[in-house]
């Protein structure tokens, strides 16, 4: 009896191994890969501070935003007249609502930490790799996690499109040339409300 638990000890020692070498992650993501591929940042968990990882679920708002975004570019797929002959993909993480959970998720769209994704098909002399790049990156909500993710994204030349951070700092071009967002900064909605 013995002998069957030793390996039944090193199976699973040997498990643990291949996912530690494998980097599986417990990350998940929502993604359809395309020709062309737009990354997500979308807080769909509020951060459990004590267990130091994504806890209950937010409100059906962030759900919401992140499926907007999805049948935009599914809607965008099937009009030929946009995008002729081009398919448009999504990879989208959530943040947990944690500036630091959002910087982790923003390395998935950098080209260091990309796998590229290949396929070998009948004619090895062509080349037939699909490029698995990412072109632009909507998100994240907060302010504080848009600071975070665009330093980084910049560094790459990628483009981040936040829907409702409003923070006055992200406005300065020369610090956040790659920065932009579909609702006014903060100094403008005072001014609107005097």
């Amino acid at each position: 009896m013995k002998r069957v638990e030793d390996y039944q000890f090193i199976g699973l020692l040997f498990a643990a191994l291949l996912l530690f070498l494998c980097n599986v992650e417990a990350n998940l993501n929502y993604s359809s890969i395309g020709q062309l591929n737009i990354g997500g940042l979308f807080p769909l968990h509020f951060y459990d501070e004590p267990k130091r990882t994504c806890g209950s679920l937010r409100e059906i708002g962030s759900l919401r935003r992140m499926e907007a975004m999805v049948y935009a570019i599914n809607k965008i797929n099937q009009n030929t007249s946009v995008l002729n002959n081009i398919s448009l993909g999504y990879e989208i993480y959530d943040t947990c609502s944690y500036p630091a959970e959002t910087l982790k998720q923003s390395l998935n769209f950098i080209p260091p930490y990309r796998k590229a994704s290949s396929c070998e098909c009948d004619n090895p002399g062509k080349n037939n790799s699909l490029s698995n790049e990412i072109i632009g990156v909507v998100g994240p909500q907060r302010s504080s996690s848009s600071v975070q993710s665009t330093i980084l994204l910049s560094l790459y030349n990628i483009p981040q499109v936040s829907y409702l951070s409003t923070s006055d700092e992200l406005s300065n071009d020369e610090r956040y040339p790659y920065f932009l967002r579909t609702v006014p900064p903060d100094r403008f909605q005072v001014s609107t409300v005097l």
